[in-house]
């Protein structure tokens, strides 16, 4: 798969828990198409963090890009790691993966 496009998509703003501070949420929107020129695949994550007075747009989104990083990184080596039915098993039954943990 090649990189196609790549876009932060709607941030918006919401009160969690009373306790804790409001949340922003940000979407990013990566796209990959195959080298046989399929359709576009995409890739959309929603990520939450504490709004934080002071901070500019510019921070948040920056954070966001590198959470989404992280994220994807440790999706594809679960991928990598276990089979569809281990992952669906596991979830099901409410049973943590460790991301260091190898079949």
């Amino acid at each position: 798969m090649d990189f196609y496009s790549f876009s932060f998509g709607e941030v918006t703003a919401a009160q969690g828990d009373a306790d804790q501070p409001p949340v922003l949420t940000a979407e990013l929107n990566f796209g990959f198409r195959d080298a046989g020129a399929g359709p576009v695949q995409t890739v959309s994550l929603r990520l939450r963090q504490p709004q934080v007075a002071g901070r500019t747009p510019e921070s948040y989104r920056r954070e966001a890009y590198a959470a989404a990083a992280g994220l994807l990184r440790a999706a594809a080596e679960l991928c990598e790691a276990h089979k569809v039915d281990e992952l669906e098993a596991r979830t099901r039954a409410s049973t943590a993966i460790l991301l260091d943990e190898r079949p």
